[in-house]
């Protein structure tokens, strides 16, 4: 069972899934070097033994594949979204403890960010050094809804973070919190294993308690122990906490730096001022690489157990889903009529982060791009199976998206072979024992 980042590291060093670096590295530029080659060859995940200026080694690359992911959730590759699903069927609430190893050390006053952690500066135009694996947990004052999500988090000087809110539901009770005038009490927690990096990243409603998604993730319960200074809880066996206030009507330049879609963003945020810090005896600093597949399975994998549910109520024959990309989504089906393609595609293309959708036949590998090619070669048709939607608002306008403006383009293409024809002309070519054959 892997509860922390420990014993997760533990387990890929058992299966040779893990490199540990030995060598001192500069956390400004190199580790990030590092973790992008890593990411482009789907390499291992990296423990940093020595970096320099620093007694804390840092973790990376851990959700750098599907297979790494797969085997925190106890799980074959190709049915992580099946086990996402379930769990937001089936939440269930952490467990509350007295104490935990997180509460080992603990650092108040003249609390410098930049001298107390590694913290990574990752692309050449980057303002500065970002937290990127710092999942934030906070309460709404108006109800009491807890709130977990990871956000772009630049320190400047000393205690001092600029934050980018531009996702929920901390936009909400930020907002909330500023109407009141009140300051936004904050929790970050760094350094966790697959399964609770994947719950912060859900895609549910705002008042949903996405940490309820951690223990069938899992398998076992997240145990949550009380802030030193606020009354907020984070997990007993993460590798750090920073505890703080987010203040109110007070913004500052965050960036630019350089983000998952491979452009440089900036943006006017709120100013967090951490006022407490703890942490495991000799901790393990995590980070991740914005622009890398780290980032793309931490984002998509949630975005595509909503957009199978989303799809499920319409046709229920779906099969499979796989998002490969930033807006880009691939869709398996059984399909029994021939209108089922093209429902697909209005309510896949119905939510805002889907750009491009392929529908394929369930004898379709997702995965393999080879095969879906081979589905759009062979079983799509322009003048009838293209579907184009003009004029919808864009999620990625901007930055994320420079080809869209306020407004942009959805795609979507029915790449399944049409009922009116024999199926046998649609049988794929097969060669017997080919599965048993070892090279």
């Amino acid at each position: 069972m892997c509860k922390d980042l420990r014993s997760f590291l533990n387990l890929l060093e058992k299966e040779g899934d893990l490199k540990k670096v030995e060598r001192e590295v500069d956390p400004k530029f190199e580790v990030a070097a590092i973790l992008n080659k890593l990411s482009k060859t789907k390499g291992p995940a990296v423990l940093f033994e020595k970096v320099k200026g620093y007694n804390i080694p840092i973790a990376g690359n851990i959700c750098g594949t599907r297979e790494r992911i797969s085997k925190a959730l106890k799980v074959k590759p190709q049915e992580i979204l099946k086990k996402y699903v379930k769990a937001l069927k089936n939440p269930a609430p952490p467990k509350t403890v007295s104490s935990g190893p997180v509460k080992e050390e603990k650092i108040t006053g003249d609390i410098n960010l930049q001298k107390a952690l590694p913290v990574l500066t990752h692309y050449e135009e980057d303002a500065g050094p970002y937290i990127t694996a710092g999942v934030l947990i906070y309460h709404d004052p108006e109800t009491g809804c807890r709130g977990t999500s990871i956000h772009r988090l630049q320190v400047k000087e000393k205690n001092k973070i600029v934050m980018c809110i531009a996702t929920r539901p901390f936009a909400d009770y930020y907002t909330n919190a500023e109407k009141r005038g009140e300051p936004l009490k904050v929790a970050i927690t760094i350094g966790h294993e697959p399964s609770f990096l994947l719950a912060s990243c859900a895609e549910v409603p705002v008042s949903f308690d996405k940490l309820c998604l951690v223990k069938e993730l899992r398998g076992d319960d997240l145990e949550m122990v009380k802030c030193e200074t606020m009354d907020i809880s984070v997990p007993a066996y993460g590798e750090i906490t920073l505890e703080g206030e987010v203040y109110p009507k007070v913004r500052e330049q965050e960036g630019p730096v350089g983000e998952v879609w491979g452009y440089y963003s900036e943006s006017k945020g709120p100013i967090l001022n951490i006022k407490t810090i703890t942490h495991r005896k000799n901790p393990i600093y995590q980070s991740i690489l914005f622009a890398s597949t780290e980032t793309l399975n931490l984002m998509n994998i949630p975005l595509e157990a909503t957009l199978y549910m989303t799809i499920e109520r319409y046709v229920p024959t779906i099969k499979n889903v796989y998002m490969d990309s930033l807006f880009h989504a691939v869709i398996s089906i059984d399909k029994k009529s021939e209108g089922d393609a093209k429902n697909v595609l209005l309510a896949a293309l119905s939510l805002p982060w889907i750009k491009h959708a392929v529908v394929v036949d369930d004898d379709v590998n997702i995965y393999s791009w080879e095969e879906v090619l081979w589905a759009i070669d062979t079983r799509f048709q322009g003048d009838k199976d293209l579907v184009v939607v003009s004029g919808v608002p864009s999620i990625a306008e901007g930055l994320i998206d420079p080809s869209s403006d306020s407004l942009t383009a959805k795609v979507g293409v029915d790449a399944t072979r049409t009922l009116t024809k024999p199926l046998g002309k649609f049988k794929r070519i097969k060669i017997p024992g080919e599965d048993k054959v070892s090279i």
